[in-house]
């Protein structure tokens, strides 16, 4: 009955969101590809499981290639003809997973019960202490700036226009601030599994310090969103409601939009206020924003045209595997170490902007493209959409075993696709490492005291 519910009201309300969309685009007179491209994103969605991956894919490909595309690249709609077929590729690996290859991973494991409650203090306490190192890093960072330097927007800006060059302080700082964004993210993820997992209560205000207050800290409006979805994703979890769309659902859905565009609006304004990008960053800050986020379309167009001019060449994997290996060397230890997409396009096509560390990410897409072509990357994207599947009927199952692995995905996964391969793999990927690194040392060192 709750299941048939859920149903008929998703239908329900697509059926009215594909009504308003459709009709809106059709009365604006919009070229024929973006109605496809949003027709197949609204039928596509989720809207039982607002929060689940496969809403984040198809909504940020449908306003790349359709909303961006209009907006930056009105001549043409080759793009978002890409972005109907990524899309639709991508629903296709979602649909093999529900149909066709169905199963709930099964994860058993006794502990003894003293031993949890060691690592649960054990958790608790490295939470802390990561807590505390950060926050002293960035009082550190603030005062050798200078404190109304630093909240005047002086930082951002330094870090810009230092983007790329090649010293070894600067490597350092790249890898330890790094190692503790990954940390936070490792160290929650483990906090909220091994709570509920084991049915205790979270302590949201050392997970809002964590995701929200050290973002807010660090001006970073990115790590504040992200912050502040993964807090409502925490909300899902705890109150065990499979991820299903729900009345307080949407009351903290509309309080966390409202922060989060006052913060992203207010951050912006010092950026531009430093920059000097607008003399009128008030009016513009905004829309800043959202362009800065959608930009990544004018990547793939200069990838696509410069691959069709020769300018570029289809390169097989050499800019994703190679800089995956050796991501984590700074290029100022090793200066002829493999590069990724991003920075092979912007070098043959704008060596200018690369010098000076202004560069567009290639994305996912644009990565997949630059290397494979259109056909391989289609096919890419249905296998994709089937693994992202896989996390979303895990996080929607409530297995409280494996929501560590949701978590951190979760928290990385917009990255992953607005930038290139290489770098939203290995964010991806430290943060794991570490998780398992503080894991495998907790149960060490709790398996060493007698019960």
């Amino acid at each position: 009955m709750i299941i048939g519910r859920y149903l008929l009201n998703s239908i329900i309300a697509k059926a009215i969101l594909l009504f308003i969309i459709i009709g809106l685009l059709i009365y604006n007179k919009v070229e024929l590809s973006v109605i496809v491209l949003s027709f197949l994103t609204i039928v596509a969605l989720d809207f039982a499981h607002p929060l689940v991956l496969r809403n984040y894919f198809l909504v940020y490909t449908c306003l790349m290639f359709g909303v961006a595309r209009l907006f930056f690249i009105p001549q043409d709609n080759i793009y978002t003809i890409h972005g109907i077929f990524y899309s639709f590729a991508f629903y296709v690996g979602t649909l093999i997973r529900k149909y066709l290859f169905k199963g709930r991973i099964i994860y058993k494991k006794t502990i003894l019960y003293n031993r949890i409650n060691r690592r649960i203090s054990a958790v608790w306490a490295l939470l802390i202490i990561i807590l505390i190192l950060k926050t002293l890093v960035n009082i550190y960072t603030i005062l050798n700036t200078g404190i109304s330097s630093y909240f005047g927007g002086n930082s951002m800006v330094s870090t810009i226009e230092n983007y790329g060059q090649q010293n070894v302080s600067g490597g350092f700082d790249i890898i330890l601030s790094s190692f503790f964004s990954s940390s936070i993210i490792a160290v929650v993820a483990m906090y909220v599994g091994i709570h509920l997992k084991n049915g205790r209560k979270l302590n949201y205000i050392a997970l809002s310090y964590a995701l929200l207050f050290l973002p807010l800290l660090s001006l970073s409006r990115n790590a504040f969103a992200f912050g502040l979805i993964t807090m409502l994703l925490i909300y899902t979890m705890a109150e065990n409601t499979k991820g299903r769309l729900s009345g307080k659902l949407l009351l903290y859905g509309a309080i966390t939009l409202i922060f989060l565009t006052f913060v992203g609006i207010t951050i912006g304004r010092l950026r531009e206020s430093q920059i000097n990008i607008s003399s009128n960053a008030e009016a513009s800050s905004s829309l800043m924003m959202v362009y800065g986020e959608l930009s990544p379309i004018v990547a793939y167009e200069t990838i696509k045209t410069n691959l069709d001019n020769g300018v570029l060449s289809h390169q097989y994997g050499k800019t994703i595997i190679p800089p995956i290996i050796f991501k984590v060397v700074p290029r100022s230890w090793y200066p002829d170490k493999p590069i990724n997409s991003t920075a092979y396009y912007a070098q043959k096509t704008n060596s200018d902007a690369f010098e000076n560390g202004f560069m567009i990410p290639s994305t996912f897409y644009g990565d997949l493209y630059l290397n494979f072509g259109l056909i391989i990357t289609i096919f890419i994207c249905i296998f994709f959409g089937y693994f992202v599947a896989v996390l979303d009927y895990a996080y929607m199952d409530n297995i409280k075993s494996v929501l560590f692995i949701y978590l951190i995905i979760h928290n990385n996964f917009y990255a992953f696709l607005r930038n290139n391969i290489p770098e939203g793999f290995m964010n991806i990927f430290l943060t794991f490492a570490i998780y398992f690194f503080y894991r495998l040392l907790i149960e060490s060192l709790t398996r060493k005291i007698p019960n």
